[in-house]
This record gives C-alpha cells, sequence and structure tokens, in this order.
C-alpha cells in the first residue's frame, strides 16, 4: 500500500494521509535561529574588540512554578524573581522526555567532589551556532543551547541587568529568563515565554549531536537527504523522523520555500521527493534562504533594532521584516513578469481540469507546469551546480551555461540508482532564457505583482497559486485513487484573512506576527515627549513609573476588549480592577526594589561611573517619525 504524504507546514511536522503527526520535537525558524547567532556573535566580538573580559561570574534562571513552590526555594524565585544557582544546583530544562542540567555538571557540588572548581575557571571565548542551537565555547567546556519553541537572546549591560531585569516580577516582565551568563560588564540571557529549551554540557565539540548544514557541509547534507528519500520510496509506510534534516523548516519556513522552490504547497510528498527537479528545487530553495540571512540578515533588518546594545524593534522596524517574505501572510507578492505570466496559465490550465468530468492524475501528461523562477535559486546554482542538472535535466542546464560535475553527488547517485533521472521536470521547456534576471525586475520597480491565497489545512497555509480541484489526484493509478481520497483544504477569505496579514497582526493587535523581532524579550522603545528611552522589559524601573502604569493599564484595556471598535465602551468589572491592583502592585515592587540600586549604584557594579537614571537618546527627524507608530 502506498500512503499518501503531504508535506505540510507546522513545527518540522510531517503529516501522512491521516494527518497524524510524527511527534517531532518543535524548533524555531531557520533565520530566527539565524538571527539570534548573528546578534550574539556581532554583540560578543564587539565588546572583546573594546576590551571587556568574560570571565563567567554567575548563572542565573527564572524558576518554574514547581521550584517557586518549593520550600526550600530563594525568595526571589517565590517572588517570580530571576535568581543565580551555585554549585549544588540540580535545576533541569528541556523536553519532558529529556530533562537536562542548566548548571554544569562537572563544577555541582557532590559527596565525592565537595569542593568543585568555581564558574570563574570558564572564560567565553566564542559564539557559534546552527540552524538550531547556540553553542558557547567555555575553553574547558562547552554550552549548547537548543531553543525549541519559544527562546530567543538578549546581550544586555550589567547595567540594565542588575537595576532593571532582575528587579522586575517575570509576569510583569511578560517573559522567562531561561538562563543567563553574567559576566564582569555583560549578561548573556535566554529569554522565554515557557522556559522550554534544551541545555547541554560537553567537555568537546564531538559530545554534541551536530548534523550537517546544508549551506556549510552541502554534499554531506545531499548524502543525508539521498538516505532518507530511499526510505520514502522503499518504504512509502515508514514514519521516518526527519528533525536531522529538514530542521529550521518550520510553520512559514516551509511556505516560503514552497515558493521560491516553484512548488505548490498542496503536493504529496511523494510528488515532490520521487521527482529529482522538484526535490533539487526544494534543497536548493532552502540552500539560497540561509545564503540571504547570512548575508543580509544583520545589516539589513538587527543591526537597525539594536538600541543602547538590546534589541528593541519599533512598529515601523517590525513591519520591515515583511520585505523578507515572499509570500506568508501577504496581501500580494511582487514577481517577474514571466513568472506572473506562469501563474495565470497555471490557474487558466486548472480550471479547465476542474471542469472534466473524470479523476486526472496530477503525475500524467496535463501541461500543469510549475510556478517556478530561477533567479531566486541562483546562489544555490553557482555553490552548488550539481543540483541544477537535477533541476533542469542534463540538457537544458548545458544550453543555460551550466556546469556538469563529473563525480556524482548522493542526490544523483539515488535518482540515478532509481532510473529516476528521466521523469519530467515539470517547468515549460524553453521558457528561461536568460536563466537569471536583475533584481529589478524580481521584487523591484519592473516587477509585477500577484495576489496570495491563504488555506486552513492541518496548519495555515500561504500560496500564490490556488489547490487543486476536487477531481484531481496525485496518482493516475485507478486502484490507488479508489482507496485514498485527497485532503480538502478551506480558504480564508475576508475579514478573516485580513486579520492574518503580517501587517494586520503588527499594527492592530498585541499579538506577535512571525519572524526575529516578535519574540519575547525584546526590549522597546518609549517615547515620552520628544525623547526616546529604551526599556528593556515592560516595567523597566528606569522608564518613569506613571508612564509605565499608564501602558499596563492601556493594554490591559485592549487584551479585555474594553474598547472594542463598533460596541460601546464598558469600564472594568470588579473581578477586572482586582487583577490590575495585582498588576500594578507588582510593578511597584520592582521600582521599589530598583530604588536602592538607583541612589547608591548610579553607574554599572563596581565601575566607579555616574551615569543618569533616565538614558536620553538623540533622534534624527527620521527616527520620530518612525516612532510615531509606536
Amino acid at each position: 500500500m502506498c500512503t499518501k504524504w503531504y508535506l505540510c507546514h507546522g513545527h518540522e511536522t510531517w503529516f501522512s494521509s491521516r494527518v497524524v503527526p510524527l511527534h517531532l520535537p518543535a524548533m524555531p525558524e531557520a533565520l530566527e535561529c539565524e538571527a539570534a547567532g548573528q546578534q550574539a556573535e556581532k554583540s560578543f566580538n564587539a565588546a572583546q574588540d573594546t576590551g571587556h573580559q568574560f570571565v563567567l561570574q554567575k548563572i542565573a534562571v527564572d524558576a518554574t512554578k514547581a521550584e517557586a513552590a518549593r520550600r526550600d526555594a530563594s525568595q526571589e524565585a517565590k517572588e517570580g524573581l530571576v535568581y543565580d544557582l551555585d554549585a549544588t544546583s540540580t535545576v533541569k530544562r528541556g523536553q519532558n522526555y529529556h530533562q537536562t542540567d542548566v548548571y554544569p555538571p562537572t563544577l555541582r557540588a557532590t559527596a565525592d567532589n565537595p569542593y568543585p572548581s568555581p564558574l570563574s575557571t570558564l572564560v567565553l571565548e566564542k559564539i557559534t551556532y546552527t540552524n538550531r542551537a547556540m553553542i558557547l565555547h567555555f575553553g574547558t567546556l562547552f554550552f549548547m543551547l537548543q531553543y525549541l519553541t519559544h527562546t530567543s537572546v538578549q546581550f544586555y549591560s550589567r547595567t540594565q541587568w542588575e537595576r532593571s531585569i532582575r528587579n522586575v516580577n517575570k509576569e510583569v516582565r511578560n517573559f522567562c529568563i531561561g538562563v543567563a551568563f553574567i559576566f564582569e560588564s555583560h549578561v548573556l540571557a535566554f529569554p522565554s515565554r515557557d522556559l522550554v529549551f534544551q541545555p547541554t554540557w560537553a567537555t568537546s565539540l564531538s559530545g554534541f549531536n551536530i548534523p550537517p548544514s546544508i549551506y556549510t557541509s552541502t554534499n554531506d547534507y545531499l548524502g543525508l537527504v539521498a538516505n532518507w528519500i530511499e526510505e520514502l520510496l522503499t518504504k512509502p509506510n515508514h514514519n521516518r523522523a526527519i528533525t536531522t534534516i529538514f530542521y529550521g523548516i518550520g510553520v512559514y519556513t516551509v511556505m516560503e520555500l514552497f515558493f521560491i522552490a516553484g512548488l505548490s504547497p498542496f503536493l504529496t510528498l511523494y510528488e515532490v521527493f520521487s521527482n529529482p527537479s522538484r526535490a533539487a528545487r526544494f534543497l536548493a530553495a532552502f540552500y539560497s534562504y540561509i545564503a540571504r540571512g547570512k548575508q543580509d540578515l544583520w545589516k539589513t533588518l538587527l543591526q537597525p533594532c539594536v538600541h543602547d546594545g538590546v534589541l528593541a524593534p519599533t512598529t515601523e522596524q517590525r513591519l520591515r521584516y515583511a520585505n523578507w517574505l515572499y509570500i506568508w501572510a501577504k496581501d500580494r507578492t511582487s514577481i517577474p513578469h514571466r513568472m506572473g505570466e506562469l501563474v495565470d496559465q497555471f490557474h487558466s490550465r486548472l480550471a479547465e481540469l476542474g471542469k472534466l468530468d473524470t479523476v486526472w492524475g496530477r503525475d500524467a501528461e496535463t501541461q500543469l507546469f510549475d510556478v517556478f523562477e530561477p533567479t531566486f535559486i541562483s546562489s544555490a546554482l553557482a555553490s552548488v551546480p550539481s543540483l541544477g542538472c537535477l533541476i533542469f535535466g542534463e540538457a537544458a542546464w548545458l544550453a543555460a551555461g551550466g556546469k556538469i560535475i563529473e563525480q556524482d553527488d548522493p542526490l544523483t547517485m539515488l535518482y540515478k540508482k532509481h532510473n529516476l533521472l528521466s521523469r519530467p521536470t515539470m517547468l515549460r521547456p524553453g521558457f528561461y532564457s536568460p536563466l537569471f534576471l536583475p533584481h529589478a525586475e524580481t521584487r523591484g520597480k519592473k516587477s509585477s505583482h500577484r495576489p496570495t491565497y491563504a488555506f486552513h489545512g492541518p496548519k495555515e497555509m500561504w500560496s500564490i497559486t490556488q489547490s487543486f480541484p476536487a477531481n484531481s489526484h496525485w496518482s493516475s493509478d485507478p486502484s490507488i485513487q479508489a482507496r485514498m481520497r485527497p485532503k480538502s483544504f478551506r480558504e480564508i477569505l475576508g475579514t478573516e484573512r485580513e486579520s492574518h496579514l503580517f501587517k494586520t497582526i503588527v499594527k492592530s493587535s498585541l499579538g506577535v506576527s512571525i519572524g526575529p523581532l516578535e519574540y519575547c524579550g525584546i526590549g522597546h522603545i518609549v517615547h515620552i515627549g520628544t525623547s526616546a528611552y529604551v526599556a528593556v522589559c515592560k516595567g523597566d524601573p528606569m522608564i518613569p513609573q506613571h508612564h509605565e502604569q499608564r501602558a499596563i493599564r492601556g493594554l490591559d484595556r485592549i487584551s479585555s476588549h474594553l474598547d472594542t471598535s463598533g460596541k460601546r465602551k464598558r469600564a472594568r468589572s470588579e473581578k477586572e480592577n482586582k487583577q490590575m491592583k495585582k498588576k500594578i502592585s507588582k510593578l511597584e515592587k520592582g521600582y521599589q526594589r530598583a530604588t536602592p540600586l538607583l541612589e547608591s549604584t548610579p553607574g554599572d557594579p563596581g565601575d566607579g561611573k555616574e551615569e543618569p537614571k533616565l538614558k536620553k537618546r538623540r533622534l534624527s527627524a527620521d527616527q520620530r517619525l518612525a516612532l510615531a507608530t509606536i
């Protein structure tokens, strides 16, 4: 029996025709991990270049509810404040079935080793990262943090840490400190929404299971993919986990890759990976997606959002992430004119096929060509020319000026073994000349535009093309058609669609959208009069208390729907007033805790420097205009 697979987005979840998840661990998107890695690495390197030392002094965390309720819990933990771990700590974090130590086990005090080496024996020398984790190089020890779902990074000054973060209850600041590494002048912290992340300590890098990257170890990566496709082709019912191959491809990245690769998101897994051209296009899209992030993410997106060392984007800056997106949550998308022609032809042919009285198979000759633009994968084709041969076929690739590699890569070897190299590419013949177009024709002034389509499947889906009609099937085999019915997808329309758009979520709701500027723990710019200030968290004691109280009350009115558009405004109920008083009380305690620090130690602890209580930022006219959107 040939199982039908759907390639669906979600946190690396692939679904069979029964829509049963493979229970794979959730992970963040590739660009979000890339952003976190670049932010930490750039900040650390800049601090090192100015002479700062990174001898580890402390490790701090926020407690879980269960930990805070224990008799032996510290007062800070009971009050919802971040607290320091000591050598007796047994705090563990991670997924339920795999909890691991936060404090380095080799430095923990035990009966056999009552006087272990102190944390000060660890010196942070380097920061590296992968598509799912960050690695801190401490010389004799290495620490790897896998973000899982809702963990990010911030590089605080010691002032920001001592005056603000440490004094604010986690409920007020609206995020937890998963773990923080405290040095003399800086703190490398990992904010988390739910304290679910995976810490791992090792005495060498070989102690970590780090799979090859498609960008840095392409051939090894293609080998892993080839092995996985072998399983798909020979054992269709085999529910094989794939996170070691496609990690970083989650809730919206997969839709972006479908667009770049010219693939309909409504194709089955088998339709994509049994076809050399489609599989190679998907991998080339992933390579190009990562390459773009490595080259441009810091300079064009992140660095402008770093204020006083903290990632603190304005609303206008958050909206700019839409420029990184091709398809996800966008009302329309910019494409080359020739790609627009393919979109129109696709829909015209789809309408003709949808009128047929019989079921038609997508594996038959239907003249339904994939909507593909090779310019979007130019970086991959330049670095991995063997993918070009698989995508276009040897003759067409040579005619386009491509190179033929004498030694086959693992993917080519696999398709050659299964006699699949002659399968149709599903690309319109003789259409791509020149192969690559100038930027102005892809997303610039000379580009074309087409609307996007949003659907509900197992997860939310965005596409440049409509879904296949009900009379289509992935197979032309009548016996397979009789056994397996195609899944239906509901299109999202009208006001529901509008509410799902990236710009709507960012501008008109208290929710967060997708991307590295939407994670918990980001700072925010507070605009008071003609001055702007950086708040490292909500309830930051460095911001005037009356302003933070007003902000909390205002946000609560929105979340409690007290001022819903089109409805009569209402006052808070007695229960809502009690809840508000608790929030204000917790906010006030943060200011009370911070007051002695502000009065007695106005500078960084031990640095002897004076610093104003509230730090002003000089703003240009453009910056004031941007801040007006807050």
